[in-house]
């Protein structure tokens, strides 16, 4: 139901701007993983990033990446790309999204790697405030919820999971930017039932549920 509802708003604010001559919509820009891109979402509309562009009459530019990491290192690595992707903030831009860490919890290991990812995350932060982002408009995911079985051997279970959330909640906190725990929040709305049968990326339900979730967090 959900998804339905945000596109008929979507509707209606679209007719509303065109009513009012106004044909500049807000640019919204997400960075993250697979979930991001929105795999085993239904259609591209039925991802999280698209349904929340809709719901807010945005304009979505999603950048989305299948396995990509915050970590400093390896070629999955967001630091390999931010610098050319996130650009002057214009009177047009609202948010950047950043979304990381379920890979960085699955693929690497220990204390060393936890500090290396906030050690990413805080450099692409304090690189979008050069470039005339404010604190109200980055705003960090810290996590979804993922089962603890997965047919991909996910190295990572709940715990490990929760470690990457903390640290990216404590990198918010660090650089006064927002920040969401949608690990949490999926857990109360329904758990497993929002994942896919692979254990980790949502179904639609759970991209709809992700996308509510987001919308009230910003009310």
């Amino acid at each position: 139901m959900l998804k339905y509802l945000y596109s008929s708003l979507y509707f209606l604010a679209v007719l509303c701007c065109f009513l009012c001559g106004c044909n500049k919509m807000p640019k919204v820009y997400f960075f993250g993983d697979s979930i991001t891109k929105g795999e085993r979402a239904g259609s591209p509309n039925l991802r999280w990033t698209t349904l929340l562009s809709e719901k807010r009459a945005w304009k979505e530019i999603n950048y989305g990446k299948s396995g990509e990491l915050m970590d400093s290192t390896g070629m999955l690595s967001f630091q390999n790309r931010y610098r050319s992707l996130i650009k002057e903030r214009s009177s047009l831009d609202k948010y950047i999204f950043l979304a990381y860490g379920t890979n960085d919890a699955n693929f690497n290991d220990g204390i060393k790697n936890v500090m290396s990812f906030k050690d990413g995350y805080g450099k692409v932060v304090t690189y979008a405030k050069a470039k005339g982002w404010p604190d109200s408009a980055i705003i960090i995911i810290g996590g979804y919820y993922i089962s603890n079985y997965s047919p991909y051997k996910f190295k990572s279970d709940s715990n490990r999971h929760r470690q990457y959330i903390n640290a990216a909640r404590e990198v918010a906190l660090l650089y006064h930017v927002k920040f969401i725990d949608l690990d949490s929040a999926m857990r109360k709305e329904g758990a497993t039932r929002l994942l896919s049968n692979d254990h980790v990326h949502p179904n639609d339900s759970g991209y709809a549920t992700i996308a509510h979730e987001i919308d009230k967090f910003l009310n």
